[in-house]
């Protein structure tokens, strides 16, 4: 019951549901959202700025049709879409969300891959009267590490950071630290049974230093 409901809460109500019927109703042609640039402005007529990534993933998500390209979305799956779009605003962002918006303007890309220049860097600083020098703040975060002017996401968010003082993400827990293969009495042990065994079979016993944690005789 606890699945259904929480399924619940995302789907349209009565006064969306019109909405979301009308706006394609406008939009439409032939009961189908078969272009880019329609599927755009009947997102942009609910109040929402998709970006171009967000309308080929509609259409790859919810379209019908076999070539990827040449895909087509049909009102049930629009209401579809519109009820995943709800879930998604529903959910708690992403704690470096800000930060994945920041390099996403700068030319970076939603999954964190690419690169900004940290001339572009700088001219937004300066474009929103920010007076900060921002190569001091590169070589104090990077080193040399940036002389080739290009940041990726992770150089990218440890200076932003640094910037705006911003705290660093909590690190992952360090992994334990492994066991000893052997404790020194399963170590004593298994001397002595390999010599008991050479013993038994005539051949010489080996006598060799064994790790214990006993200091060291003065």
């Amino acid at each position: 019951m606890m699945g259904l409901e929480a399924a619940d809460q995302y789907k349209l109500t009565a006064n969306e549901f019109d909405r979301c019927s009308q706006a394609f109703n406008d939009v439409a042609q032939h009961g189908k959202i078969d272009s880019p640039w329609m599927m755009k402005s009947l997102m942009q007529t609910l109040g929402m700025n998709p970006s171009e990534k967000d309308i080929t993933d509609a259409f790859s998500k919810f379209g019908k049709g076999r070539e990827k390209d040449a895909r087509t979305l049909e009102y049930s799956d629009f209401i579809a879409l519109m009820e995943q779009e709800k879930k998604k605003q529903a959910a708690p962002p992403a704690p470096d969300a800000d930060l994945v918006e920041a390099f996403m303007s700068l030319g970076g890309d939603e999954d964190r891959s690419g690169e900004v220049a940290v001339e572009d860097l700088k001219r937004i600083m300066t474009d929103f009267g920010l007076d900060l020098n921002v190569d001091e703040f590169v070589e104090a975060t990077l080193g040399d590490s940036a002389s080739d002017g290009m940041l990726n996401f992770t150089e990218f968010s440890r200076i932003f950071r640094r910037i705006f003082d911003m705290p660093e993400p909590p690190k992952p827990p360090a992994a334990a630290p492994e066991a000893e293969s052997r404790t020194a009495r399963e170590e004593l042990v298994a001397r002595m049974t390999a010599r008991r065994r050479g013993s038994a079979q005539g051949m010489p016993s080996v006598r060799a230093p064994m790790a214990t944690n006993r200091p060291a005789k003065k």
